[in-house]
């Protein structure tokens, strides 16, 4: 019988992840492993979203569901070149994909481009969308600054670098940023535009933001808004660029007198950068008009203007960087392909190396955009699964990358980090440091291992070790936490975690049940049965906790419990539980939890 297909894709942002549930849907048998550089998952959506825009993060509510999917493996903290090859990958799996996206801003060929105080955007928001691997410290100094952009990416870092520190408290933006913000002293933000009105890029409903913060105008020169030939056939054709001509025309309306705003935001149209002004530090910026010709392309007028700005802030697009081991056309910025097959230098298809998202079409379209390009890469991977040479070694090829933090781990920073927003009234505080990261996602076992022995000392038989989260999020032990904990052959073991409730529900009910529920894991079912606990079969397998209802329907079987008392371990809470009777479930058919927020691990016991 053939073995079901092993896929490893390297990037876990929106790219990475679409690729993996389409997959799913075309090879349900499919076993996937998502690889990422970074501790957490989510790329774009994470950390390259202004901590604003809460809507468009939400699209991580739907990443999660699919990473959470029993069939995808998270490696995240694993760089692809460093601790593994594309070689060594293309010999382990059917089908490499590369999905690292786009992490660097495309080069401004200008005088003065070099000077401090001249920023790319892609640096700007990861800093404020506290990338683990950016400094911490960002020079905001200057009164004026530029922007140079016509895209979304523009208008983002027009708004933050405009937003009054205290209108982002309530997001997850870090405290080191929003003392800086605070700090800011920026009175005026320019943002240059070299083609017209009607040729803008970003959208409509970003527009409209800017002109919705508090104590800042957006300020609009109406002898720059009108239109030439070109202008008006691209608002006869698209009806967002006439909804966008129509909201820069009430800005050019409103009377002078009504501007009185501490922080302006100007917009400049058919304005293209020439030089940067200054010798030790920025003073300046040269600009030249343009216009339209027939064809709509923009020229250059002759026309010259200055402005005196601080600082230069350049979203002019992104670029992919190269994956180690792998193809890279340094002019495009993008890895050469035939439809998502990756090609060598003779444009011969690589076996078993395919690209999707930004790093296979340059930075181009929406996050939702990727959905379709990955659809085209996955069904060319389908089509070579067919081929008779796939590698069906049963092997884990990344079974020595002890470093890496896995869904689980991911799940504690997600924890933590909802539980550090809770104290401040948010939905979250992103953690920044990446070592932390990876501490809080890696906790050490010997931070609990005495008082769990003190603890079954106190009740040395009949009872159950449960972990269970605070109310912002899962938090539970793993089999390493406790696997050095001396028990009474009698005692029961086991670790549960629970995405809402608390220890202190436990310990206010009477009684509460512990299911044990199938979830096809036999390995660990039968570490479960056979850690001294011998009323339990391996069928019975993986256990979640319910603190409600006595009965969980179609339940093997259950535990019924009465709390004796907690011990905290970091900001979970052990609850120590003796186990009063065995209770058998309402139907002998298995139920699984595909949601891994309510899974948990069987302990296996040691003993002295």
């Amino acid at each position: 019988m053939t073995a079901a297909p092993r896929v490893a894709i390297v990037g876990a942002g929106p790219a990475g992840i679409y690729a993996a549930d389409i997959l799913l849907s075309r090879v349900p048998d499919a076993r996937i492993d998502l690889l990422e550089k970074l501790p957490a998952p989510y790329g774009l959506v994470r950390y390259g979203v202004a901590p604003d825009h809460p809507r468009i993060r939400k699209i991580i509510d739907a990443l999660h569901d699919v990473l959470q999917h029993p069939s995808i493996r998270l490696r995240a903290n694993i760089e692809v070149g460093v601790d593994i090859t594309v070689d060594e990958l293309r010999a382990a799996y059917d089908g490499v994909i590369l999905a690292t996206g786009a992490d660097r801003d495309m080069a401004l060929e200008l005088p003065g481009a070099d000077l401090p105080g001249s920023f790319g955007a892609a640096d700007f928001v990861a800093w404020y969308d506290a990338h683990p691997d950016v400094p911490r410290r960002w020079p905001l100094a200057a009164e004026a600054v530029a922007v140079l952009g016509a895209g979304n990416v523009a208008l983002d870092v027009t708004r933050i670098l405009a937003k009054h520190a205290a209108d982002l408290d309530r997001t997850d933006t870090p405290d080191d940023v929003l003392d800086a913000l605070a700090a800011n002293p920026v009175r005026d933000i320019h943002l240059f535009a070299r083609r017209g009105p009607a040729d803008v890029r970003f959208s409509a409903l970003e527009l409209r933001e800017l002109g919705e913060q508090r104590d800042v105008d957006v300020i609009v020169d109406p002898v720059e808004l009108e239109l030439d030939a070109h202008g008006e056939r691209m608002l006869e054709q698209f009806s967002q660029r006439r909804i966008i001509l129509r909201t820069l025309r009430e800005w050019a309306d409103r009377p002078s007198s009504s501007l009185t705003a501490s922080r302006r935001i100007h917009l400049h149209f058919r304005q293209r950068p020439v030089r940067i002004l200054g010798e030790q530090d920025i003073r300046g910026i040269e600009m030249e008009r343009t216009a339209s010709d027939p064809l709509g392309r923009m020229v250059g007028t002759g026309d010259l203007v200055r402005h005196d700005v601080g600082a230069v802030y350049r979203a002019i697009g992104y670029r992919s960087s190269a994956v180690p081991g792998a193809p890279f056309d340094q002019v495009s910025g993008v890895v050469p392909h035939r439809e998502g097959r990756v090609v060598d230098a003779d444009g011969v298809p690589i076996p078993r190396l395919y690209a999707t998202g930004w790093i296979k079409r340059g930075p181009i379209g929406l996050i939702g955009s990727t959905k379709s390009d990955a659809a085209q890469t996955v069904q060319h991977l389908v089509d070579d699964l067919a081929a008779p040479d796939r590698i069906g070694d049963g092997s884990d090829p990344l079974a020595h990358l002890v470093h890496a933090v896995d869904w689980t781990g991911w799940l504690r920073i997600d924890a933590a980090e909802r539980h550090a927003g809770a104290q401040r009234g948010r939905e979250r505080t992103k953690l920044v440091d990446r070592s932390d990261m990876i501490a809080t996602a890696t906790p050490k076992p010997s931070a609990v291992g005495a008082r769990l022995k003190a603890a079954f000392r106190t009740h040395p038989a009949g009872i159950a070790i449960i972990t269970a989260a605070t109310p912002s999020g899962p938090v539970g032990l793993t089999a390493s936490s406790v696997a050095s904990v001396a028990v009474d052959p009698a005692a029961i073991m086991f670790s549960v975690t629970r995405a809402t409730g608390s220890a202190g529900a436990l310990l206010d009910a009477d009684t509460f049940a512990v299911h044990l529920i199938d979830d096809d894991h036999t390995d660990l079912a039968q570490t479960f049965a056979t850690s001294g606990a011998d009323r339990f079969t391996p069928e019975q397998g993986w256990v979640t906790l319910d603190s409600g209802e006595p009965h969980l329907p179609s339940a093997r079987a259950a535990l019924r419990c009465r709390a004796l008392h907690t011990i905290p371990v970091g900001s979970s809470t052990v609850v120590i539980a003796e186990v009063l009777e065995i209770v058998a479930g309402t139907s002998g058919r298995p139920l699984v939890y595909l949601d891994r927020r309510f899974h948990s691990l069987p302990i296996h016991s040691e003993r002295n």
